[in-house]
Protein backbone atom coordinates (compact mmCIF):
# COMPACT_ATOMS: atom_id res chain seq x y z
CA UNK A 1 0.00 0.00 0.00
CA UNK A 2 2.85 2.21 0.87
CA UNK A 3 4.13 2.31 -2.81
CA UNK A 4 0.43 2.82 -3.95
CA UNK A 5 0.48 6.15 -1.73
CA UNK A 6 3.77 6.78 -3.78
CA UNK A 7 2.70 6.05 -7.24
CA UNK A 8 -0.63 8.12 -6.62
CA UNK A 9 1.55 11.19 -5.13
CA UNK A 10 3.49 11.25 -7.91
CA UNK A 11 0.96 11.18 -10.40
CA UNK A 12 -1.01 13.95 -8.71
CA UNK A 13 2.13 15.97 -9.20
CA UNK A 14 2.93 14.96 -12.70
CA UNK A 15 -0.87 16.14 -13.43
CA UNK A 16 -0.47 19.12 -11.77
CA UNK A 17 2.16 20.47 -13.66
CA UNK A 18 0.63 19.16 -17.10
CA UNK A 19 -2.41 21.33 -16.25
CA UNK A 20 -0.10 24.20 -14.96
CA UNK A 21 1.91 23.78 -18.50
CA UNK A 22 -1.72 24.14 -20.17
CA UNK A 23 -2.90 27.26 -18.63
CA UNK A 24 0.72 28.91 -19.30
CA UNK A 25 0.31 27.53 -22.76
CA UNK A 26 -3.42 29.44 -22.80
CA UNK A 27 -2.38 32.56 -21.75
CA UNK A 28 -2.50 35.39 -24.04
CA UNK A 29 0.36 36.79 -23.50
CA UNK A 30 2.40 33.59 -23.82
CA UNK A 31 0.94 32.54 -27.34
CA UNK A 32 3.06 33.59 -29.73
CA UNK A 33 6.34 33.17 -27.25
CA UNK A 34 6.92 30.06 -25.13
CA UNK A 35 4.07 27.86 -26.36
CA UNK A 36 4.68 28.59 -29.77
CA UNK A 37 8.26 27.64 -29.74
CA UNK A 38 7.68 24.51 -28.11
CA UNK A 39 9.25 25.25 -24.96
CA UNK A 40 7.10 22.91 -23.05
CA UNK A 41 6.96 19.82 -25.27
CA UNK A 42 10.12 18.12 -23.94
CA UNK A 43 9.08 18.14 -20.39
CA UNK A 44 5.11 17.41 -21.11
CA UNK A 45 6.34 14.70 -23.78
CA UNK A 46 9.07 13.45 -20.84
CA UNK A 47 6.13 13.45 -18.02
CA UNK A 48 3.84 12.03 -19.93
CA UNK A 49 6.01 8.92 -20.97
CA UNK A 50 6.41 8.99 -16.62
CA UNK A 51 2.91 8.67 -15.99
CA UNK A 52 2.55 5.77 -18.65
CA UNK A 53 5.30 3.69 -16.81
CA UNK A 54 3.87 4.70 -13.27
CA UNK A 55 0.84 3.21 -14.38
CA UNK A 56 2.45 0.09 -16.07
CA UNK A 57 4.52 -0.32 -12.97
CA UNK A 58 1.22 0.14 -10.80
CA UNK A 59 -0.35 -2.32 -12.61
CA UNK A 60 1.97 -5.27 -12.86
CA UNK A 61 2.18 -4.70 -8.84
CA UNK A 62 -1.40 -5.59 -8.45
CA UNK A 63 -1.41 -8.14 -10.89
CA UNK A 64 1.33 -9.81 -8.74
CA UNK A 65 -0.34 -9.13 -5.54
CA UNK A 66 -3.87 -10.90 -7.03
CA UNK A 67 -4.05 -14.11 -5.90
CA UNK A 68 -4.06 -16.38 -9.03
CA UNK A 69 -7.68 -18.76 -10.06
CA UNK A 70 -6.38 -20.76 -12.19
CA UNK A 71 -3.29 -21.98 -10.27
CA UNK A 72 -2.29 -25.69 -10.53
CA UNK A 73 -2.63 -27.71 -7.58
Amino acid sequence: MAYDDQITKRLAAIHRRLDQIANEEAQPDVVGGEAARGVYEVQRDLLIAETEALLDRWENLRDAQMPKANSAC
